[in-house]
Protein backbone atom coordinates (compact mmCIF):
# COMPACT_ATOMS: atom_id res chain seq x y z
CA UNK A 1 0.00 0.00 0.00
CA UNK A 2 1.35 3.40 -1.02
CA UNK A 3 0.32 6.82 0.25
CA UNK A 4 -0.03 9.95 -1.88
CA UNK A 5 0.02 13.25 0.02
CA UNK A 6 -1.70 16.22 -1.62
CA UNK A 7 -0.85 19.57 -0.04
CA UNK A 8 -2.95 22.61 -0.84
CA UNK A 9 -1.47 26.00 0.05
CA UNK A 10 -2.85 29.47 -0.58
CA UNK A 11 -2.35 32.94 0.83
CA UNK A 12 -5.30 34.52 2.60
CA UNK A 13 -5.72 37.44 4.96
CA UNK A 14 -7.75 38.84 7.84
CA UNK A 15 -8.75 42.50 7.87
CA UNK A 16 -9.16 44.53 11.06
CA UNK A 17 -10.85 47.93 10.91
CA UNK A 18 -9.20 50.38 13.33
CA UNK A 19 -11.65 52.91 14.72
CA UNK A 20 -11.12 56.20 16.49
CA UNK A 21 -9.46 55.97 19.89
CA UNK A 22 -7.46 52.87 18.95
CA UNK A 23 -3.66 52.81 18.74
CA UNK A 24 -1.98 50.41 16.33
CA UNK A 25 0.79 48.48 18.11
CA UNK A 26 2.36 46.81 15.06
CA UNK A 27 4.27 48.15 12.07
CA UNK A 28 3.99 47.45 8.37
CA UNK A 29 5.89 44.19 7.62
CA UNK A 30 5.92 42.92 11.22
CA UNK A 31 5.27 39.27 11.97
CA UNK A 32 2.44 38.72 14.42
CA UNK A 33 1.61 35.57 16.36
CA UNK A 34 -1.82 34.06 16.89
CA UNK A 35 -3.65 36.10 19.56
CA UNK A 36 -0.95 38.77 19.21
CA UNK A 37 -2.07 42.35 19.93
CA UNK A 38 -2.44 44.56 16.85
CA UNK A 39 -4.23 47.56 18.40
CA UNK A 40 -5.28 48.80 21.84
CA UNK A 41 -7.40 51.46 23.49
CA UNK A 42 -8.00 52.37 27.10
CA UNK A 43 -10.44 49.53 27.71
CA UNK A 44 -9.67 46.68 25.31
CA UNK A 45 -7.18 45.00 22.99
CA UNK A 46 -7.56 43.86 19.39
CA UNK A 47 -5.77 40.55 18.79
CA UNK A 48 -4.95 38.66 15.59
CA UNK A 49 -6.95 35.50 14.95
CA UNK A 50 -4.10 33.90 12.97
CA UNK A 51 -0.32 34.26 12.87
CA UNK A 52 0.97 36.07 9.79
CA UNK A 53 2.61 39.14 8.23
CA UNK A 54 1.18 42.62 8.90
CA UNK A 55 0.25 45.10 6.18
CA UNK A 56 -1.23 48.50 7.10
CA UNK A 57 -3.51 50.29 4.63
CA UNK A 58 -5.05 53.50 5.98
CA UNK A 59 -7.25 52.62 8.94
CA UNK A 60 -7.02 48.88 8.23
CA UNK A 61 -4.58 46.32 9.60
CA UNK A 62 -4.29 43.32 7.27
CA UNK A 63 -2.69 40.09 8.52
CA UNK A 64 -1.69 37.79 5.63
CA UNK A 65 -0.95 34.13 6.26
CA UNK A 66 -0.62 30.82 4.46
CA UNK A 67 -3.55 28.42 4.62
CA UNK A 68 -2.50 24.77 4.26
CA UNK A 69 -4.63 21.69 3.79
CA UNK A 70 -3.12 18.21 3.49
CA UNK A 71 -4.95 15.08 2.31
CA UNK A 72 -3.68 11.51 2.22
CA UNK A 73 -4.80 8.90 -0.31
CA UNK A 74 -3.96 5.22 0.08
CA UNK A 75 -3.08 3.65 -3.28
CA UNK A 76 -3.04 -0.17 -3.72
CA UNK A 77 0.36 -1.52 -4.77
CA UNK A 78 -1.05 -3.03 -8.00
CA UNK A 79 -2.45 0.32 -9.19
CA UNK A 80 -0.37 2.46 -11.52
CA UNK A 81 0.17 6.07 -10.50
CA UNK A 82 0.00 8.77 -13.19
CA UNK A 83 1.43 11.54 -10.99
CA UNK A 84 4.86 12.00 -9.47
CA UNK A 85 6.37 14.00 -6.65
CA UNK A 86 6.14 17.74 -7.23
CA UNK A 87 3.28 17.62 -9.75
CA UNK A 88 0.44 20.11 -9.47
CA UNK A 89 -3.07 18.64 -9.56
CA UNK A 90 -6.51 20.22 -9.81
CA UNK A 91 -9.68 19.19 -7.94
CA UNK A 92 -11.13 16.07 -9.56
CA UNK A 93 -7.96 15.22 -11.49
CA UNK A 94 -7.18 11.45 -11.43
CA UNK A 95 -4.12 10.23 -9.53
CA UNK A 96 -4.17 6.67 -10.91
CA UNK A 97 -5.18 4.87 -14.09
CA UNK A 98 -8.70 3.53 -14.41
CA UNK A 99 -12.27 4.74 -14.61
CA UNK A 100 -13.41 7.72 -12.60
CA UNK A 101 -16.33 7.73 -10.19
CA UNK A 102 -19.05 10.00 -11.65
CA UNK A 103 -20.48 10.58 -8.16
CA UNK A 104 -17.09 11.93 -7.06
CA UNK A 105 -16.92 14.15 -10.16
CA UNK A 106 -20.37 15.54 -9.34
CA UNK A 107 -19.36 16.21 -5.73
CA UNK A 108 -15.97 17.79 -6.51
CA UNK A 109 -16.23 19.39 -9.95
CA UNK A 110 -19.94 19.97 -10.25
CA UNK A 111 -22.93 19.10 -12.38
CA UNK A 112 -21.63 20.13 -15.81
CA UNK A 113 -18.32 18.24 -15.44
CA UNK A 114 -20.22 15.07 -14.48
CA UNK A 115 -22.51 15.38 -17.51
CA UNK A 116 -19.57 15.86 -19.88
CA UNK A 117 -17.75 12.84 -18.40
CA UNK A 118 -20.78 10.53 -18.74
CA UNK A 119 -21.37 11.66 -22.32
CA UNK A 120 -17.73 11.20 -23.36
CA UNK A 121 -17.47 7.74 -21.76
CA UNK A 122 -20.62 6.45 -23.48
CA UNK A 123 -19.52 7.90 -26.82
CA UNK A 124 -16.13 6.18 -26.49
CA UNK A 125 -17.85 2.79 -26.46
CA UNK A 126 -19.86 3.43 -29.62
CA UNK A 127 -17.15 5.29 -31.54
CA UNK A 128 -14.67 2.47 -30.88
CA UNK A 129 -17.04 0.25 -32.90
CA UNK A 130 -17.42 2.77 -35.72
CA UNK A 131 -20.87 3.95 -34.64
CA UNK A 132 -21.53 7.69 -34.86
CA UNK A 133 -24.49 8.70 -32.71
CA UNK A 134 -25.49 12.30 -32.09
CA UNK A 135 -24.81 13.57 -28.57
CA UNK A 136 -28.42 14.69 -28.09
CA UNK A 137 -29.67 11.10 -27.73
CA UNK A 138 -27.38 10.45 -24.76
CA UNK A 139 -27.96 13.94 -23.35
CA UNK A 140 -31.67 13.15 -22.97
CA UNK A 141 -30.81 10.11 -20.82
CA UNK A 142 -28.16 11.96 -18.78
CA UNK A 143 -30.55 14.85 -18.16
CA UNK A 144 -33.08 12.39 -16.75
CA UNK A 145 -30.43 10.78 -14.54
CA UNK A 146 -29.56 14.21 -13.09
CA UNK A 147 -33.07 15.67 -12.93
CA UNK A 148 -33.42 15.12 -9.17
CA UNK A 149 -31.81 16.82 -6.19
CA UNK A 150 -31.71 15.67 -2.56
CA UNK A 151 -32.79 18.07 0.17
CA UNK A 152 -30.16 18.67 2.87
CA UNK A 153 -31.88 21.49 4.78
CA UNK A 154 -35.62 22.12 4.23
CA UNK A 155 -35.63 25.78 5.31
CA UNK A 156 -39.23 27.10 5.32
CA UNK A 157 -40.51 24.46 2.89
CA UNK A 158 -42.66 21.45 3.75
CA UNK A 159 -39.93 19.07 2.55
CA UNK A 160 -37.86 16.75 4.73
CA UNK A 161 -34.08 16.15 4.69
CA UNK A 162 -33.33 13.32 2.27
CA UNK A 163 -36.35 13.96 0.05
CA UNK A 164 -35.83 13.68 -3.71
CA UNK A 165 -37.42 16.46 -5.75
CA UNK A 166 -37.18 17.68 -9.32
CA UNK A 167 -34.37 20.21 -9.67
CA UNK A 168 -36.42 22.79 -11.58
CA UNK A 169 -39.28 22.47 -9.11
CA UNK A 170 -36.87 23.00 -6.22
CA UNK A 171 -35.44 26.13 -7.84
CA UNK A 172 -38.95 27.53 -8.36
CA UNK A 173 -39.88 26.84 -4.71
CA UNK A 174 -36.73 28.63 -3.51
CA UNK A 175 -37.43 31.57 -5.82
CA UNK A 176 -40.89 32.00 -4.33
CA UNK A 177 -39.53 31.71 -0.78
CA UNK A 178 -36.91 34.40 -1.43
CA UNK A 179 -39.59 36.72 -2.83
CA UNK A 180 -41.59 36.21 0.38
CA UNK A 181 -38.51 36.84 2.55
CA UNK A 182 -38.42 33.26 3.85
CA UNK A 183 -35.56 30.79 4.28
CA UNK A 184 -34.93 28.76 1.09
CA UNK A 185 -34.12 25.06 1.15
CA UNK A 186 -30.60 23.78 0.58
CA UNK A 187 -29.99 20.81 -1.65
CA UNK A 188 -27.33 18.76 -3.45
CA UNK A 189 -27.30 17.55 -7.03
CA UNK A 190 -27.85 13.80 -7.25
CA UNK A 191 -26.85 11.30 -9.93
CA UNK A 192 -29.38 8.47 -10.19
CA UNK A 193 -28.95 5.21 -12.05
CA UNK A 194 -31.28 4.52 -14.97
CA UNK A 195 -33.44 2.17 -12.87
CA UNK A 196 -33.78 4.57 -9.94
CA UNK A 197 -34.35 7.54 -12.24
CA UNK A 198 -37.16 5.67 -13.98
CA UNK A 199 -38.81 4.70 -10.69
CA UNK A 200 -38.50 8.24 -9.26
CA UNK A 201 -40.55 9.82 -12.04
CA UNK A 202 -43.66 11.89 -11.27
CA UNK A 203 -45.79 9.53 -13.38
CA UNK A 204 -46.75 6.26 -11.67
CA UNK A 205 -47.81 4.80 -15.05
CA UNK A 206 -44.32 5.39 -16.43
CA UNK A 207 -42.69 3.95 -13.30
CA UNK A 208 -44.99 0.90 -13.25
CA UNK A 209 -44.18 0.09 -16.87
CA UNK A 210 -40.46 -0.16 -16.07
CA UNK A 211 -39.99 -2.34 -12.96
CA UNK A 212 -41.72 -3.33 -9.70
CA UNK A 213 -45.15 -2.92 -11.30
CA UNK A 214 -47.22 -4.25 -8.37
CA UNK A 215 -45.26 -2.24 -5.80
CA UNK A 216 -45.55 1.01 -7.77
CA UNK A 217 -49.27 0.62 -8.51
CA UNK A 218 -50.05 -0.38 -4.92
CA UNK A 219 -48.14 2.61 -3.56
CA UNK A 220 -49.89 4.98 -5.97
CA UNK A 221 -53.30 3.57 -5.02
CA UNK A 222 -52.63 3.90 -1.28
CA UNK A 223 -51.37 7.48 -1.66
CA UNK A 224 -54.17 8.46 -4.05
CA UNK A 225 -51.63 9.67 -6.59
CA UNK A 226 -52.81 11.45 -9.74
CA UNK A 227 -50.99 11.09 -13.06
CA UNK A 228 -51.32 14.25 -15.15
CA UNK A 229 -49.91 12.50 -18.26
CA UNK A 230 -47.21 15.09 -18.93
CA UNK A 231 -44.57 12.67 -20.25
CA UNK A 232 -44.21 10.57 -23.39
CA UNK A 233 -44.38 7.04 -22.01
CA UNK A 234 -47.59 7.42 -20.02
CA UNK A 235 -49.37 8.86 -23.07
CA UNK A 236 -48.11 5.98 -25.25
CA UNK A 237 -49.42 3.48 -22.68
CA UNK A 238 -52.90 4.99 -22.88
CA UNK A 239 -52.79 5.43 -26.66
CA UNK A 240 -52.96 9.22 -26.44
CA UNK A 241 -51.15 11.77 -28.57
CA UNK A 242 -47.65 12.25 -27.15
CA UNK A 243 -46.75 15.79 -25.95
CA UNK A 244 -44.04 16.32 -28.57
CA UNK A 245 -43.54 17.38 -32.17
CA UNK A 246 -44.11 20.51 -34.24
CA UNK A 247 -47.90 20.10 -34.22
CA UNK A 248 -48.23 19.65 -30.47
CA UNK A 249 -48.70 23.37 -29.75
CA UNK A 250 -51.62 23.46 -32.18
CA UNK A 251 -53.09 20.44 -30.40
CA UNK A 252 -52.66 22.11 -27.01
CA UNK A 253 -54.36 25.28 -28.24
CA UNK A 254 -57.21 23.19 -29.66
CA UNK A 255 -57.61 21.31 -26.37
CA UNK A 256 -57.57 24.63 -24.50
CA UNK A 257 -60.38 25.91 -26.72
CA UNK A 258 -62.38 22.73 -26.08
CA UNK A 259 -61.77 23.07 -22.32
CA UNK A 260 -62.93 26.70 -22.43
CA UNK A 261 -66.09 25.73 -24.33
CA UNK A 262 -66.77 22.93 -21.82
CA UNK A 263 -66.28 25.37 -18.94
CA UNK A 264 -68.77 27.81 -20.51
CA UNK A 265 -71.26 24.99 -21.10
CA UNK A 266 -70.93 23.82 -17.49
CA UNK A 267 -71.38 27.38 -16.22
CA UNK A 268 -74.54 27.77 -18.35
CA UNK A 269 -75.82 24.41 -17.12
CA UNK A 270 -75.21 25.48 -13.51
CA UNK A 271 -77.15 28.71 -14.10
CA UNK A 272 -80.02 26.79 -15.71
CA UNK A 273 -80.14 24.33 -12.81
CA UNK A 274 -80.17 27.22 -10.34
CA UNK A 275 -82.99 28.96 -12.28
CA UNK A 276 -85.02 25.72 -12.36
CA UNK A 277 -84.49 25.27 -8.61
CA UNK A 278 -85.69 28.83 -7.94
CA UNK A 279 -88.74 28.27 -10.17
CA UNK A 280 -89.58 25.06 -8.31
CA UNK A 281 -89.28 26.92 -4.99
CA UNK A 282 -91.65 29.64 -6.25
CA UNK A 283 -94.18 27.05 -7.45
CA UNK A 284 -93.96 25.19 -4.14
CA UNK A 285 -94.43 28.47 -2.24
CA UNK A 286 -97.53 29.37 -4.28
CA UNK A 287 -98.93 25.88 -3.73
CA UNK A 288 -98.37 26.10 0.02
CA UNK A 289 -100.01 29.56 0.08
CA UNK A 290 -103.09 28.28 -1.76
CA UNK A 291 -103.39 25.33 0.63
CA UNK A 292 -103.24 27.66 3.63
CA UNK A 293 -105.89 29.96 2.15
CA UNK A 294 -108.14 27.00 1.34
CA UNK A 295 -107.81 25.68 4.87
CA UNK A 296 -108.72 29.14 6.26
CA UNK A 297 -111.92 29.31 4.19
Amino acid sequence: MRVVNIIHSEMTSDEYQIGKGWEVTVKDGDAVKEDGVVATNEEAKLVAENAGRVRIEGDKVIVSYELRDERQYEIPSNTRLIVKTGDEVSPGEPLTEGSLNPHAILRIQGREACQIYLLSEVQKVYRSQGQNIHDKHFEVIIRKMMSKVIVTSPGDTELLPGDYINRLEMMEINRQLLQEGKQPARYMDELLGITKASLNTDSFLSAASFQHTIKVLAGAAIAGTEDHLLGLKENVILGKLIPAGTGYNVHVEHMAEIAAEEALALAKLARDVEAIAELEDDIQLESDTEEVEAAGD
